[in-house]
């Protein structure tokens, strides 16, 4: 997709499409945690951004607002514009994230800058799988499985459980789990999909604008 990959935005374009401040732009920039094509275009000349680049700064900003660590923030940022950009691992055309994609988040792994989840990641999608990517399903059908995690040594029990996702919450389970300490923790349920595609959106409106 070679038009995501093109530098046409201006910063006022950037500033109103992810309504990130301009501070932060400048400081994410300093920082080489945002990283232009051009960095440095000249006196006089703008500096431009990308499709890409917007969809990072939108997922960076909204995450800033939930004090997720830099790091990790573009981590999952650049993670996800990979995959906008190019094939899934099944090779289909369609990269695109679904709209019902949640990112699950102990709020440890938000801030802490070297995570540990014994999971080797080796492409994009196992990137976010660090972070409990979660598609295809709408909040309503969440499960105490989804949003649980390890307590202690031996629970056996890992976030996104290989329970049925639509059937009814077992109560008796559940109690049996809260009895050995083992309950949903407070977690960072961050809506990637919803994020990146209105974004894109949003982008597409600009580009059809400026014709």
């Amino acid at each position: 997709m070679d038009h995501l990959n093109t530098p046409k935005f201006t910063q006022p374009d950037v500033l109103k499409l992810t309504r990130v401040k301009p501070t932060a732009l400048q400081n994410w920039t300093n920082r080489k945690a945002i990283e232009l094509a051009v960095q440095n275009p000249g006196y006089g000349k703008p500096r431009l951004y990308t499709a890409l680049d917007v969809v990072k700064i939108a997922i960076m900003r909204r995450l800033a607002d939930l004090r997720v660590d830099l790091s990790v923030a573009k981590e999952i940022a650049e993670a996800t514009a990979m995959i906008v950009a190019g094939p899934r691992f099944d090779d289909t055309p369609s990269s695109l994230l679904k709209w019902d994609s949640y990112l699950f988040m102990r709020p440890e792994e938000a801030t802490e800058k070297v995570i540990d989840l014994q999971i080797a990641a080796t492409s994009p999608l196992e990137v976010l799988d660090k972070y409990g990517l979660l598609e295809g399903l709408s909040p309503e059908h969440w499960r105490l499985t989804q949003i649980a995690f390890h307590l202690g040594e031996g629970t056996g029990l890992r976030r996104s459980a290989t329970a049925d996702p639509y059937g009814p919450i077992d109560d008796a389970k559940r109690q049996q789990w809260a009895a050995q300490g083992i309950h949903a923790e407070p977690v960072i349920i961050f809506p990637l999909g919803e994020i990146v595609r209105s974004t894109l959106l949003q982008v597409e409106s600009l580009e059809m604008e400026a014709e």
